[in-house]
């Protein structure tokens, strides 16, 4: 039997995560969404300190039931609004990184035909790789190039 040509020839891995993370390109694309960032983070704080304070009043014996009720109401009204600020930036995060993703990913075929890889792996344990040796593990020499032509 002939496995020659049914099986890559040049296999590669890289880690995408740490390009991500890394890469000057990445690394613009994150501080993009800093301050997006920043204002949901404070936004969610102020919530959680009108919570806080809602939940120690609905502690109190001497509310009515009505009272507690409306209280109670407008906690979940904050709750709601807690959950959609947290939706809001995640689904801007995402699309920004699905943007970078594009890029990042055009690079990595250019940089996949021009070293004549036939397979290029990313993933870890959590996605069924069990082993990377030091001769597969492209991701230095990929996050240089990519520095390089995305800058």
């Amino acid at each position: 039997i002939s496995f020659s040509n049914s099986f890559a020839q040049k296999i590669g891995y890289v880690d995408f995560q740490m390009i991500l993370n890394k890469s000057n390109i990445g690394k613009r694309y994150m501080k993009k969404l800093e301050p997006k960032k920043i204002r949901a983070e404070g936004k969610i704080n102020k919530i959680n300190s009108q919570m806080k304070k809602l939940f120690k009043e609905l502690q109190s014996p001497v509310l009515s039931e009505k009272v507690k009720r409306q209280k109670y109401e407008e906690l979940q009204k904050l709750d709601m609004q807690r959950r959609q600020i947290f939706l809001n930036f995640q689904r801007e995060k995402l699309k920004v990184e699905k943007e970078l993703v594009g890029k990042i990913a055009k690079v990595i075929k250019e940089y996949a035909e021009k070293n004549r890889f036939d397979l290029i792996l990313t993933g870890g344990f959590e996605r069924g790789i069990l082993y990377i040796g030091n001769s597969v593990n492209v991701t230095q020499d990929l996050l240089r190039y990519i520095n390089k032509k995305l800058k």
